[in-house]
């Protein structure tokens, strides 16, 4: 995959013989990428990941998020969670079921709890970021950094049912899809209170 761009998920899925690589830009939409036919003969089955640093003068990181084995009769892992990133510099790793300006909402093991929206910084529909987009999140300006990599500023007006409204002066109110737009939504800098 030459015009790879990071981060990305692969998975593997074996039916007798059969595997079957998929690959997705965000862990949840999958494509089919290759079907290697009558290839797994053996009981047993080693999967690795090779990983290579283009440039050697910068400091990188390298994260393997959740490695499932999931077998016939089990439920699929769960897709990456997103990252609300509060202004103390704590994250909770949660889906948010929606938000306005006042609240959020949150899901998963924190349903039922609500977080404030002066208390957030952030919120990471998808980790990490790329390096190159940090100066644009760290809360300079509010708005919407999109998967293209565009920045669109704006105030955040609400988050229900995969849908982001985002009011614009320049463009007016408008919605984006979490799931096929959106990778950071950004409402101010994250300050820690001093000790």
């Amino acid at each position: 995959l030459p015009t790879l761009k990071l981060p990305y998920w692969v998975k593997l899925v074996r039916e007798g013989y059969d595997v079957t690589a998929y690959h997705s830009p965000d862990g949840r939409r999958w494509r089919m990428l290759k079907v290697s036919a009558g290839r797994m003969r053996d009981e047993k089955v080693y999967v690795g990941l090779a990983v290579q640093v283009e440039k050697f003068n910068r400091l990188s990181e390298v994260v393997i998020d959740r490695v499932s084995i999931n077998g016939e009769d089990t439920e699929e892992a769960e897709p990456m969670l997103p990252h609300v990133v509060l202004r103390a510099g704590s994250r909770l790793a949660t889906d948010v079921l929606k938000a306005n300006r006042t609240a959020f909402h949150l899901g998963g093991r924190w349903e039922g709890r609500t977080v404030t929206a002066p208390q957030v910084a952030r919120l990471e529909f998808f980790q990490p970021l790329p390096a190159e987009v940090a100066a644009l999140v760290q809360g300079d300006r509010a708005g919407l950094l999109l998967r293209s990599g565009d920045f669109s500023e704006g105030a955040f007006d609400s988050l229900s049912d995969g849908r982001l409204r985002l009011g614009s002066v320049l463009l007016g109110v408008r919605e984006h899809s979490i799931l096929d737009e959106a990778d950071c939504l950004v409402l101010r800098k994250v300050a820690p209170e001093p000790a």
